[in-house]
């Protein structure tokens, strides 16, 4: 899992899979969770850092020990950017809808095997 998080120069948000059906996260002892997709595929990332660790860090060595695993199904995210990476709006084609979203998924424990 640690090869989900790109090794860019100042580490940033990465390993974000679209169009997922289903996800498996297990531990060292092979215990886990399956994420299922319930009506429609979903977005999922398994990182081993949050969002606000990923974005603190100056660098790779930066980050803090590796303690737990963050994941994160979603139905959708909106654009990175616009054209360039120092602060450029998205483009309104890669915006979020501006409606009520629903999304469902399902948990379940699991074992490896």
């Amino acid at each position: 899992m640690c090869d989900q998080l790109s090794t860019y120069l100042k580490p940033q948000e990465s390993g974000n899979h679209t169009g997922v059906r289903w996800a498996r996260v297990y531990d060292d002892a092979g215990v886990g969770l399956l994420f299922e997709a319930v009506e429609t595929p979903m977005e999922f990332s398994a990182l081993l850092w949050t969002t606000y660790e990923i974005d603190g860090a100056d660098t790779q060595a930066d980050l803090p020990p590796i303690r737990k695993t963050v994941v994160r199904p979603a139905l959708m995210r909106r654009g990175v950017g616009g054209d360039d990476s120092w602060g450029a709006r998205t483009h309104p084609e890669y915006l979020l809808p501006r409606t009520d979203l629903i999304f469902r998924f399902a948990v379940t424990a699991c074992r490896m095997q």
